[in-house]
């Protein structure tokens, strides 16, 4: 891979503009029932999946280098918030009330967290002593893991097995 693929702030920017596609294309409202359960789905999976890389891997390393813990301690509250969203609408369905109103809510707080990592946090943790390229392999390693049991877990959700992501 090159250099700069490998950069921990630009994979976590590539999430956060996966993400932001995907809730564009629920605020396009075009899919409906199940197929909009579906979508909010992957939303669900993948800020579950971003945040964990991000709290297993690159805060403590950004703590470490030296990136205020008041900014980081805010951003992981700012998980909890987002997690609790995600618990709501993967116990409800697209038929449920409120659930359009989750979907809008959880938007705009990854909005908003996203707007406070990419404007305060990154810059402070690229002006650190932080390795960013060494960071990135870790988080690349950790997204290949969460990715391989994300599509068993796909698997099993389509075919009728399990619980929902």
């Amino acid at each position: 891979m090159a250099r700069a693929a490998l950069n921990a702030i630009d994979i976590l920017k590539a999430d956060h503009r996966e993400v932001e596609a995907l809730f564009e294309k629920v605020k396009q409202r075009t899919c409906i029932g199940k197929e909009r359960e579906a979508l909010v789905g992957d939303i669900c999976l993948a800020l579950k999946n971003h945040a964990a890389i991000e709290e297993e891997i690159a805060y403590p390393a950004f703590r470490a280098a030296g990136v205020e813990s008041h900014i980081l301690d805010e951003a992981e509250i700012e998980h909890d918030s987002i997690k609790q969203l995600i618990a709501s609408l993967q116990s409800t369905g697209a038929n449920e009330p409120h659930y359009d109103a989750r979907v809008t809510v959880l938007g705009e707080y990854v909005k908003h967290h996203v707007r406070e990592e990419e404007g305060e946090m990154f810059p402070l943790a690229q002006a650190s002593d932080a390795d960013l390229d060494a960071i990135g392999r870790d988080l690349i390693e950790v997204k290949r893991q969460l990715d391989a049991g994300s599509s068993s877990q796909r698997t099993r959700n389509m075919l009728g097995i399990g619980t929902a992501i």
